[in-house]
């Protein structure tokens, strides 16, 4: 579930966080979602799609988020 509200709370960001709050949850997530999400990725093959998916998705609105912050 903690991936999930990862996922849309990095959705939401850029409406609703200050700059320096987008900074640091961007540099958290890099630290610790997205390599939890490639654990998860090779641990339970079964989950293998869903999170390439999310992992896809929260990479995706973090580069584009970094993009708006120069």
């Amino acid at each position: 579930m903690k991936i999930f509200d990862r996922c849309n709370n990095v959705s939401d960001m850029a409406a609703s966080f200050t700059k320096d709050k987008q900074i640091k949850y961007i540099e958290e997530t890099e630290k610790y979602v997205i390599p939890l999400l490639r654990t998860i990725k090779n641990r339970y093959p079964e989950y293998s799609q869903l999170s390439f998916v999310v992992k896809y998705h929260i990479i995706s609105v973090i580069e584009s988020v970094k993009y708006a912050l120069v």
